[in-house]
């Protein structure tokens, strides 16, 4: 079963977009990956140092 998706939208400057799109676009990827990288990497480290920190 696949999970169910929900969208999430965030307003940045025209600056910053075209920043990120420029970036995404060196990478190979879309900006709806990048940013869900991201967003996965910081809950992966914050669960990480939490566990690290409870030893």
């Amino acid at each position: 079963m696949r999970d169910k998706k929900t969208r999430m939208s965030i307003d940045v400057s025209e600056k910053e977009h075209k920043k990120i799109k420029m970036h995404v676009a060196k990478l190979g990827m879309s900006i709806r990956k990048f940013v869900t990288d991201c967003i996965q990497e910081k809950i992966f480290q914050k669960t990480d140092k939490q566990k690290s920190d409870d030893l």
